[in-house]
Formats: structure tokens, sequence, C-alpha cells
């Protein structure tokens, strides 16, 4: 099997959670590398990479953290550019217990041009940051104090804006702040948990940080949808002479952004398009076709696996379109149009080959399964044959029997006489 063969198949084992079997198929497929006596191409070296970062991910989720390590820092060593493979040792790190080196690790990811945006990334950074600040001192230096007070203050002002039962709370508990016994004597369970938060300044903090980060994360968008033209102009875009392989990236058929677009850019872009090429909107020919890419499209890049897989695709192809244009302009800095152009060019590619892959183990899977269909077949003919001469055999015991008693009596009668 290939390396891009057994990439697929151990994406396929890992989608299943059978994380053994995707290890032993991105193993294959990292031996199928290693083995050849040629240099490794540049996309050959793109596909070791992914396969090394997926075997790292399968062997954390069994628990082998020092195997996830290891992989993690090989598939580094092939492309340090790839913000993914960043969160794959952090990962690893996080695991064996070394969060500082993990923290790290996540920070190098995120400040490459696009990892600001991989989800993975920052809840593996923000986890790291929890582990971190859980294991500090839940007993403040009396020095760090004065610094630490004005925290409950400010989470008090958020609140606020947040529930006005809340802030009549707190307007109650400053106009009683001279006496203790008033404010221990609620039995408000809201009240308690504030005093909860007063206690522990950092609680507060982390809480508003989660309230605040998630409140922008849903009403945030990228990108708009400005740059969508009519119903035939999208019709030719998308129906483009290659349109079956060009459209094999689904950011390409959405005209979307793979670094910056959201969850929310996606949807929208998907309904924008719909209101605008669907076939029971739109009568120009080849509505349905173009609508079905549009689909099939959206269908993808929901699936949050497997939007994470194209994007490190892109990724890739994108670094290697970069390394090219720096030996063809000998290190200086290209022509900015010249790199568009080659970005789109091997990403292109890169999904090509990519389907390719993906045609070829489907063939070879179809003419397995006609081998064992056919094996069976033959199997089957020959238990019925073999019974049927069986059967035969038994039904003619018994004449055969008879003549051969009815033979040994003649036989025994001629020597009589």
């Amino acid at each position: 099997m290939e390396g891009a063969d057994c990439l697929m198949s151990g994406t396929a084992s890992f989608a299943a959670k059978n994380y053994l079997g995707a290890v032993t198929n991105f193993t294959a497929g990292i031996d199928a590398f290693l083995s050849q006596t040629s240099a490794l191409s540049i996309s050959e070296r793109a596909l070791l990479s992914f396969l090394y970062s997926n075997r790292s991910a399968s062997s954390l989720l069994l628990f082998k953290g020092d195997s996830a390590l290891k992989d993690a820092n090989n598939a580094l060593e092939i492309d340090p550019h790839c913000s993914k493979f960043y969160g794959r040792r952090g990962a690893a790190l996080h695991f064996l217990g070394r969060y500082q080196e993990a923290a790290a690790a996540y920070e190098q990811g995120l400040s490459i041009p696009g990892g600001e945006q991989h989800v993975g990334l920052k809840e593996g950074a923000s986890a790291v940051q929890r582990t971190l600040s859980a294991q500090q001192p839940h007993h403040l230096p009396p020095a760090q104090a004065p610094a630490l007070a004005p925290a409950p203050a400010q989470n008090e002002e958020v609140k606020e804006h947040q529930s006005t039962t809340v802030s009549s709370r707190k307007r109650q508990r400053s106009s009683s702040s001279s006496s203790s016994s008033s404010s221990s004597s609620s039995s408000s369970p809201t009240t308690e948990s504030t005093t909860m938060h007063t206690n522990n300044p950092l609680d507060d903090f982390v809480s508003d940080v989660s309230i605040i980060g998630t409140t922008v994360k849903k009403i945030k968008r990228a990108v708009d949808d400005s740059c969508l033209g009519t119903s035939s102009e999208e019709l030719a875009r998308i129906l483009q002479k290659n349109h079956a392989w060009i459209n094999l990236n689904p950011f390409e058929v959405l005209a979307l952004p793979h670094d910056i677009a959201t969850v929310e850019d996606v949807k929208q872009r998907y309904r924008a398009l719909c209101g605008t090429i669907h076939p029971d909107k739109c009568t120009l020919d080849g509505a349905r076709e173009a609508f079905e890419y549009v689909s099939n499209a959206h269908k993808e890049l929901s699936d949050a696996q497997r939007r994470g897989i194209i994007v490190d695709m892109i990724n890739s192809a994108h670094s290697r379109a970069v390394q090219e244009m720096k030996k063809e302009y000998h290190n200086k800095n290209p022509d900015p149009t010249a790199l568009g152009k080659r970005k789109l060019r091997e990403t292109r590619i890169m999904f090509a080959q990519a389907e390719e892959a993906r045609q070829r183990s489907e063939k070879n899977q179809q003419a397995y399964r006609k081998r064992e269909s056919d094996q069976s077949r033959e199997e089957q003919t020959k238990l019925k044959h073999d019974y049927k001469q069986e059967k035969d055999w038994q039904s003619g015991v018994d004449t055969r029997v008879n003549s051969w008693q009815s033979f040994a009596k003649v036989k025994d009668k001629g020597r009589r006489q």
C-alpha cells in the first residue's frame, strides 16, 4: 500500500475511533516513504509530515505520550511552518506533565500566520494555562493582596451589565459593607456565590474572560458576502474548465479564505449561494450541478475533523509554494501576485493528488472485494459439487450392495454345481 493510501486508511480508522488501527496504517505509510532509496519529493515530504502528525494524535489517545511527542517533533522537522504540528507537540507535552514546554509549543503555533484561527491551538493553550493556574498556591502572600484587590470590583462591573439582579445585590452589599453580620445573614445562592468570588479574585477574572470570549465568538464574522456575483457569474465560476478537479477544495467552491473564515462565515456563505444558484430559484443551465458542489462543500466544512484535514492540506501546499518561490527568487521576497497564483496552483495539485490516491484506494478495495466474492462463490460451488457427489454415492449404496449380493449368490451356486 502506498503512503497516500495509508494516510487515507489511517484517517478513516481514526474517525471510527480505531486508534490502534490508525497507528498501524500511519506506520505502514511512514515505512513506505522511509524505505524509498530515492530522495522524497516535496509532495511526498508533505504527506510524510501528515503521517507523523496523525500518528502522534493516535498515539496520544492510546496514552503513549513519548511516542506522540517524538512523532510531533518529526513532523515539525519536515515542516516547521505548520501550526497544527505545534499543537501536536503541545498536546503531547501537556500529557507528559511538561506544562511550561507545552505552553511554549502552543504559543509558537499561534504565532504562525493563520495559527490564531486554529481552534485546537486555542483550546490547547487555554487548557495548559488552566493547569498552570491550578498549580499556583491558593493563598497568596499578603504583599500581593492589594494588587489583586480591585479584581472583584471589576468583575462586579461586568456582572452589572449582565444581570440587574446582581447589580442590585451589589448595591446592597456596598450600602451594608460596614456590617459583616448583615452580609453573612443573606440566604440567596447568588449572594453566596458572589461572596465566594470575592474570596478568590482569580476565579472572577477567569470567569469574565470566558464569558466575553464566548460572546465575541458567536457574533464574529471574518468575511462578508459582497464578493459574490450574479447567478450567471457564480455558475461560470463554479463550473469553470476542469471544475471536477478544481472544486475538490470546498473553500474555493464557497470562495472563502481558509485561514480566517469562521464557522458562521461558512454557514452564511452557503445560504447566500443557495439564494443565488439553487435550482428551485435559478433556471440557468448547470444550476443543479453547481448547487451540488456548494452543498458538498458546506457539508465538508461543517465537519470539524474534515475541515481540519482540509486546512492542513492547504497550509502545506502554501508552504511548498513559498519555498519554491524563495528558491526561484534567491531567498528574496517574491511578487505577491505571482505568489498567490503559485499557492492556488499548489493547492489544486495537492487536492488532485489526494483525490487520485482516494480513487486508487477505492479501486483497490473494489478489486479486493471482487476477489473475495469470486473466491467465496468458487468455494460454494465446490461445496455444492462435493455434496452432490456424496449424495449420489450414498443413494447408490443399496443398489451396489444388492448387486454384489446377487453376484455372490450366483458365484456360490456355480461352485456347488
